[in-house]
């Protein structure tokens, strides 16, 4: 993906290309950091999002190091409904690269904020506090109790490994994030995940309006990949989503910041 002509990208191209990116307003995005499929960079980082379906995309992609140079340059590619606008490189000795870091910088955490923000909007679609209150009455509860203590007990701990991660200049972030409308839009189903170190959380609208969003959990401990047989969590959500999700919110600044240290400004 990232086998680049060496063209020059200054901070005017970065500038017009965001300029026309309405991030605010995409129906769902993708963010990816240090995948596989871009192994071959020291750092990179993948952001996209959507509007109007799949009519109109945005994706700007970061790699950090060329083969043979180590940390010197930065690879930027600029993509509008799958057309590449600008590719290029920036040396990060020069004052440029640091307006471009800040950019990229701005970029992402304009996306974060938007997933942010489709955890809220899509928490107020659902359930009345009247359906609520009879779902109380049901065994969901129980599942649901347990699901967010769960949750709490993970993420509390996924919270401070990202707290010593920022501290220590040797660590590492591998990290996929996804918010929005699926790609199958005939419903226009809703679907958080949110994959970092060993864990794999995805909240998920059913196709049946009738039935409650479902929260899944996939923990890999210290194994390569993710499997089906990881999966350590399964719950419907009816009536203690905004406390999960609150969890959820909490975690994303800390991501942000990582993925900042780690790819956009390196250390």
């Amino acid at each position: 993906m990232f086998n680049f002509l060496f063209n020059k990208l200054n901070e005017k191209d970065m500038r017009s290309f965001i300029n026309q990116w309405n991030i605010d307003q995409c129906d769902s995005l993708a963010i990816s950091v240090n995948t596989s499929e871009f192994s071959n960079s020291l750092g990179n980082m993948q952001i996209e999002s959507s509007f109007q379906g799949d009519r109109n995309q945005r994706m700007v992609q970061w790699a950090e190091g060329l083969p043979g140079q180590e940390k010197a340059f930065s690879q930027i590619a600029l993509i509008e409904n799958q057309k590449m606008i600008k590719k290029g490189k920036i040396n990060k000795l020069n004052k440029e690269s640091s307006d471009l870091q800040n950019i990229m910088a701005g970029i992402l955490h304009l996306h974060m904020i938007r997933s942010r923000e489709h955890l809220i909007e899509w928490a107020k679609t659902l359930a009345t506090d009247s359906e609520k209150k009879e779902a109380m009455n049901s065994t969901l509860i129980q599942g649901e109790d347990k699901a967010l203590e769960w949750m709490r007990v993970s993420l509390l701990v996924l919270n401070k490994a990202l707290e010593d991660a920022i501290k220590d200049t040797n660590s590492t972030i591998q990290m996929m994030l996804f918010s929005g409308n699926t790609k199958a839009r005939n419903a226009g189903h809703f679907c958080f995940k949110l994959r970092i170190y060993n864990l794999d959380i995805e909240i998920k609208e059913s196709s049946d309006p009738q039935q409650p969003p479902v929260l899944t959990v996939w923990d890999k401990k210290n194994e390569e990949e993710f499997k089906a047989s990881h999966q350590v969590l399964k719950t419907p959500l009816k009536v203690l989503i905004n406390p999960i999700l609150d969890e959820i919110i909490k975690v994303l600044p800390l991501v942000e910041i990582l993925a900042k240290k780690r790819v956009i400004h390196s250390e």
